[in-house]
């Protein structure tokens, strides 16, 4: 798992398992909910299968959040 900026956390299934680039190994099969956040971007998330024997890789691309006025 890899996002642009790095440094953000990865949330799976609504547990933090680390920030970014990480790889999670031994995961059961079956499909997950992926959060990626980073202060000052939108969080990112997507729906992701793992599959037996697989390699799945996730990059995730985050946004500045909008700038509240002042």
């Amino acid at each position: 798992m890899s996002s642009n900026p790095e440094g953000a956390q990865v949330v799976l299934n609504g547990k933090l398992v680390g920030q970014t680039p990480v790889v999670l190994n031994d995961l059961p099969v079956g499909s997950r909910a992926l959060v990626v956040r980073r202060e000052g971007y939108s969080p990112w998330s997507a729906s992701v299968r793992v599959v037996a024997g697989q390699r799945t890789t996730v990059r995730a691309t985050l946004r500045p959040s909008p700038q509240s006025g002042g």
